[in-house]
């Protein structure tokens, strides 16, 4: 009745692929095969042309600083075009408790 199991449990497993892992670094770098040299090769000189590349070129010449700058200026003329007065009653409400509307 007495039987040796032959099973590997999940720790058992565990332990031997740390240990061929361990083993594998111990032995050093494994010899890879080398690169197979390319049955022919182009030299390309002067690249192709592309237009997605040509506007990637053009917009990193500009600087972006700049165009920042622009749109921000452009956002705000647009939202003070836009303004309009509330007229005398919206605006004697607010004025009147003005510090009320910055405690809440």
């Amino acid at each position: 009745m007495n039987s040796i199991p032959n099973e590997q449990t999940s720790q058992t497993a565990t332990g031997a692929i740390a240990f061929a892992v361990g083993a594998a670094m111990a032995a050093g770098q494994p010899a890879w095969p080398e690169r197979e040299t390319p049955s022919y090769t182009v030299v390309q000189i002067a690249p192709s042309y592309s237009q997605f590349s040509e506007q990637v070129m053009t917009k990193s010449k500009q600087p972006s600083h700049i165009d920042f700058a622009r749109d921000v200026a452009a956002i705000y003329a647009s939202v003070s075009e836009r303004q309009e007065r509330l007229g005398a009653e919206y605006e004697a409400a607010i004025f009147d408790d003005l510090d009320g509307l910055y405690e809440a």
